[in-house]
């Protein structure tokens, strides 16, 4: 596969995900009126698609496939290493504030049995990554299909 064809992909790929790259701006930009857990989520979620538009760049550009690789993979790791540390953030303030509200009014109340929105949340991203899984399986087929002359 040439390398336009790579940056292309990317390219839409990139494009496609303003769906989270500009809210993650728009938290960064709030500053100190956001939670200090959400900003650096946010800088993990602009470093992954970075990655993403700077893979684009160094395909249409022609540096070499492993140089390519190590640069996404550079970023990727800068942004799980962002988003595994606002998660920790994250948690530690949730503790300080179930402490925080103890000591307020007691313990916290429970929430009734039945279906948690957690469990809800979870079912759908499942059904959200399993769609996905087939749409690009589906898309690989064709383009490999096509690619043989069979299609």
């Amino acid at each position: 596969m040439s390398n336009l064809v790579l940056a292309l992909a990317a390219a839409a790929l990139t494009v496609a995900g303003t769906v989270w790259y500009l809210p993650a701006a728009a938290e960064l930009r709030a500053g100190a009126d956001r939670p200090f857990f959400r900003r650096v989520s946010a800088a993990g979620c602009l470093t992954g698609w970075t990655a993403c538009a700077g893979a684009v760049l160094l395909l249409l550009t022609g540096v070499p496939g492993p140089a390519t690789v190590a640069a996404v993979a550079a970023g990727v790791t800068a942004a799980g290493c962002l988003y595994a540390v606002a998660g920790a953030l994250r948690r530690r303030e949730l503790r300080a504030s179930a402490r925080a509200w103890t000591e307020l009014a007691g313990p916290a109340p429970v929430a009734p049995p039945g279906r948690s929105l957690k469990g809800r949340a979870a079912r759908l991203a499942v059904a959200w990554c399993l769609s996905a899984v087939v749409l690009a399986s589906t898309g690989t087929a064709l383009l490999l299909m096509a690619a043989s002359g069979r299609a």
